[in-house]
């Protein structure tokens, strides 16, 4: 939570690739990722690894919204496997990359 903290008040906005994978982070700490992001946070980035935690649909419609607002434009790859995220967090994750 600090990390999302700091990166929403403009920490590393050069950043490009970003390994959180195997991290523990559960949806708490990914709203708070998610917050960050959907306020300019990590303008840059091209690579954003989320792999082998404990996301949830929770945290991935919270991670949504922000794509929604057109966060992350310049993603290219983005890991989520190995997570407990199902349909309903597919499903925002899939609305959200439509309108971009």
């Amino acid at each position: 939570k600090d990390f999302a903290e700091a990166l929403g008040k403009g920490a590393l906005p050069q950043l490009q690739e970003l390994f959180l994978g195997g991290n523990k982070i559960s949806d708490p700490g990914m709203i708070a990722l998610s917050e960050a992001i959907g306020k300019g946070a990590l303008p840059g980035l091209v690579y954003l690894y989320l792999n082998d935690n404990q996301i949830s649909n929770t945290g991935m419609i919270a991670f949504s919204e922000a794509i929604g607002k057109g966060a992350l434009a310049g993603l290219k790859k983005l890991r989520l496997s190995n997570n407990q995220i199902s349909d309903p967090g597919m499903i925002a994750f899939s609305e959200a990359i439509g309108k971009g």
